[in-house]
């Protein structure tokens, strides 16, 4: 797995090198790195039926759990690569693929064509070839859903190439989400990929590149946790 993983990071950079302007790819995996191997350590891996049928004596289901709906809004804990901090970020429901839910950021416009596009191509190529490489992501995870939650936003990681900041965060996994928020409150509680849509181009080959790359993150963390 370890030589699928270089291949998968050198593939991405020649996509970010090529990019104009000479972008520069902001990494937050190594951000994530000492948390996710703290989690992994010390706070047990479980749906959150099964975390609620431990915790309150044999109620093995979410009284208020509903299937999302087309134009449904969320409130999402995100994270802002410039100041290291968490933010909380509202997006709604924009398509319902096969293998993914595709939210928006509110605010934020990405043609509805593109959003079908992204959907198709992951439920169409991304899901079952980077599955066929890597292996199978925690399905149905811990919200009890195999749909993978594809978040497009405006990553907050302060490219400003008029200011000479060129770098910037194209996406990430943030393995936080798979977790109880009662025990990791910044937890959405969903298997999710961050996408950014700006200086990203939406629905782009080196967009849909970085999803299936993210993708392959989720996968990994799946079958090696600590790594």
């Amino acid at each position: 797995m370890i030589h699928k993983s270089i291949s998968a990071w050198l593939i991405l950079l020649l996509v970010l090198c090529a990019m104009p302007g000479r972008a520069e790819l902001i990494d937050v995996t190594g951000m994530f790195a000492e948390e996710t191997r703290w989690l992994a350590d010390n706070v047990a891996k479980e749906t959150r039926d099964e975390f609620l049928f431990r915790t309150s004596g044999g109620i093995s289901a979410y009284a208020d759990s509903k299937t999302p709906e087309l134009g449904d809004v969320e409130v999402f804990n995100t994270f802002n690569v410039a100041t290291n901090k968490r933010e909380r970020v509202r997006a709604q429901l924009k398509k319902i693929g096969k293998h993914c839910y595709v939210y928006l950021q509110e605010g934020k416009n990405v043609a509805a064509n593109v959003v079908t596009r992204i959907a198709s191509e992951f439920d169409t190529k991304i899901y079952s070839n980077t599955r066929s490489m890597f292996g199978s992501e925690w399905s149905p995870g811990i919200d009890g859903d195999p749909r993978i939650t594809l978040f497009l936003l405006d990553i907050q990681d302060g490219y400003n190439p008029r200011q000479g900041r060129r770098g910037f965060t194209a996406g990430y996994f943030y393995a936080g989400d798979c977790y109880n928020r009662k025990k990791k409150p910044e937890s959405n509680e969903r298997e999710m990929l961050y996408l950014d849509i700006y200086p990203s181009v939406p629905g782009s080959k080196e967009f849909m590149s970085v999803v299936a790359h993210e993708f392959q993150h989720m996968i990994h963390w799946n079958n090696d946790p600590k790594e």
